[in-house]
């Protein structure tokens, strides 16, 4: 059966590089049916959705005021005042004990945002996100019991927040 070839941009080493492939080799996404099946799975899946957008919006606000060079800090205190004059409840760097242990000052998370804490957003300045940034997300989430978690590296030219979900065994 000839279906025709697709042209796509695939980017492997932070170089893009066109490719050709054949309509078969292509997994199709989205059914004739009903095109908005698909997101509004997706969408139904993601955890506080309004919240989460809320906040990446005021992050992508904090990138395009400070840039990619300054400090974690200095984004930090850019988006403690935008949470301010935002009707949104935080608490900066708070603190998240592991009951086992009895050092209180274990895990520091630098935002806890909404009512009833419900994201953490750890704030990041660095040439990338490495696994040891995840697996400190990972104990953040199980230490206090909350569902989602920010990772946002300001360092970056175009700003991606990661999303983190808490795993219960």
């Amino acid at each position: 059966e000839n279906r025709g070839k697709v042209k796509v941009l695939v980017s492997m080493f932070g170089r893009e590089t066109p490719v050709e492939l054949d309509s078969l080799q292509v997994k199709r996404i989205w059914t004739d049916a009903n095109p908005r099946m698909n997101a509004n799975e997706t969408n139904r899946k993601i955890i506080y959705p309004g919240l989460s957008y809320v906040i990446c919006g005021l992050l992508f606000k904090v990138h395009n005021d400070l840039g990619r060079f300054c400090r974690e800090r200095q984004y930090g205190d850019a988006l403690e005042k935008l949470l301010s004059e935002s009707s949104l409840k935080f608490e900066r760097e708070k603190e998240l004990p592991l009951l086992p242990i009895d050092n209180q000052r274990t895990n520091i998370v630098d935002f806890s945002v909404g009512d009833r804490d419900k994201i953490l957003v750890d704030l990041k300045a660095k040439p990338m996100i490495i696994k040891e940034d995840y697996y400190q997300m990972q104990r953040y989430l199980q230490s206090s019991g909350y569902k989602l978690g920010l990772i946002v590296n300001f360092r970056n030219r175009y700003l991606k927040p990661m999303r983190r979900f808490v795993f219960r065994i």
